[in-house]
């Protein structure tokens, strides 16, 4: 039934348009032509007038989304909205600057910073986010150079100059470049602008005013800190950050103990591996704290002292080449204090956490003390376990080179091991110079010693391997000069021991 309801209605439908067909009047409709032909055009350009005053809410919706997405971590989708952006408007900064983010998210570095480079050129004030975001990253390079450190600066100041919702990053930054530069006043200046949005930076002022020699102002600062990071601690047990900034201003105050007792308690809630690592750095400057102080009731209780807070350093941080060798200098301190460290270093060996520097270190004692065999023993272990340290094998060449009988092919092999990644290494050239001349070849001897002596030059040894090799070249004149020098430099009072 339904269907033949709409049947009879198709039919009804085309019965119309027949009989209007077949009585039409051509000459009204060519006079109600114009009028159609304009309703026509006016439905096209309004059309075409929505869509354009819609743009810019496209526009915003996927700038929106695109920011989204980059919160998220969602750094395809990202791409994808800024690509889209890019082709509607190509020379908006905001939006190259989200692509430039989606494309580092991405992994796509050499894109990111080749977008980043037409927004912030070195060269002169660009895009401020962008300007920013190349400071950042140059500061967070292993090693600031000047030249790296240049570049941050001129980046910061350029950042400063243009329109930045986050002042306070950049001027925190910029105040903690000119501290680590020791521009105290610049430092200050930008330091104080920082740090009433952003506490944390009370600690690099309460370095800043030590430095100056403002011994109030920095301790205000310092507390200021504890404060501040001991509250975030609170409210934040887990946040690494929150805790080692706490502990960073206790020690400032040198309060060791506190300090010690906070990074005990985030090791034993986390079990994170940085809490180690503060720790022997904590025990470390305690160490070196005391050896500044001098207040022990004698020097060898000082030193008995100082190895039990490197002793636990290395209980925390059993790998730590620092602390390792460290532990190695207090053998060379006569009595108690160095067979103690002798212990801690075979400890380490016996408990299974010895390394290559720990065989390093007791093999560099033992060939101090005279025992040949033992020192051999340890270095050839140290070069089996870290082949890749140079100062391992350098040291394993120079026993060769001085065993009875020496193995001097041996010795110069492995030192030119080391000099094929750090050809200008001055201890290696010393060693291999020292090589070169106990195999008569003089000549060769003598550039590799020449070549080290820069570096060397207040080391007596040096001098009188010179003098024997230009006694040997038949240089008589300069021979003389540098045993002369060997003789000063070996009669002159030793450095005090840190």
């Amino acid at each position: 039934m339904p269907t033949r309801a709409r049947i009879g209605r198709l039919k009804r439908i085309g019965w119309y348009l027949q009989n209007w067909w077949q009585t039409r009047n051509l000459r009204l409709l060519l006079a109600g032509a114009p009028a159609a032909l304009a309703l026509l055009v006016g439905v096209v350009i309004g059309g075409l007038a929505w869509t354009r005053s819609s743009e810019p809410e496209i526009q915003s919706r996927y700038l929106r989304l695109g920011h989204a997405h980059l919160s998220a971590g969602r750094f395809e989708q990202a791409d994808v909205c800024f690509e889209r952006l890019v082709r509607l408007a190509p020379h908006r900064h905001d939006i190259l600057y989200g692509l430039a983010l989606a494309a580092e998210g991405l992994g796509q570095n050499e894109r990111a910073v080749d977008i980043m480079n037409r927004l912030a050129p070195q060269d002169q004030t660009g895009y401020a986010p962008a300007h920013l975001w190349f400071a950042r990253h140059l500061l967070q390079a292993p090693q600031k150079t000047p030249k790296i450190l240049d570049a941050a600066e001129a980046h910061l100041l350029r950042a400063l100059d243009g329109e930045l919702d986050n002042r306070t990053e950049a001027e925190g930054m910029l105040g903690e470049l000119y501290l680590a530069r020791n521009r105290l006043d610049q430092a200050e200046l930008y330091l104080l602008r920082a740090v009433k949005s952003d506490p944390r930076l009370h600690l690099r002022l309460a370095y800043l005013y030590a430095r100056k020699g403002d011994r109030d102002r920095a301790r205000w600062e310092g507390e200021q800190a504890v404060s501040f990071f001991r509250a975030w601690t609170k409210s934040e047990v887990q946040t690494a950050q929150a805790r080692l900034g706490w502990a960073e201003a206790v020690i400032f105050l040198e309060n060791f103990e506190l300090a010690v007792s906070i990074l005990d308690e985030g090791l034993r809630l986390t079990g994170d591996a940085i809490y180690r690592q503060a720790l022997a750095k904590t025990y470390t400057a305690w160490a070196e704290f005391l050896g500044r102080q001098g207040r022990a009731a004698s020097e060898s209780a000082l030193h008995s002292e100082q190895l039990r807070l490197l002793e636990k350093a290395l209980q925390v941080d059993p790998h730590n080449p620092d602390l390792v060798m460290q532990v190695w200098g207090m053998t060379q301190i006569r009595g108690g204090a160095a067979d103690k460290a002798r212990e801690v270093l075979r400890a380490q060996l016996v408990e299974g956490q010895g390394s290559g520097l720990t065989h390093l270190a007791l093999g560099m004692d033992a060939w101090q003390r005279g025992k040949q065999e033992e020192a051999l023993l340890h270095l050839e272990q140290a070069y089996k376990l870290a082949p890749h340290l140079g100062v391992v094998a350098n040291n394993l060449a120079w026993v060769l080179a001085n065993m009875e009988p020496p193995d001097l092919d041996r010795a110069l092999r492995l030192v030119e091991t080391v000099l094929e990644q750090w050809p200008h290494q001055p201890l290696c050239r010393d060693t291999r110079g020292y090589i070169l001349f106990r195999m008569g070849r003089y000549r060769e001897a003598l550039s590799d010693l020449q070549a080290a002596l820069p570096a060397l030059r207040n080391d007596p040894g040096i001098h009188q391997r010179l003098a024997e090799t230009y006694g040997k070249l038949g240089l008589t004149d300069l021979a003389e000069q540098h045993a002369a020098q060997a003789r000063k430099l070996a009669e002159a009072p030793a450095p005090p021991l840190p």
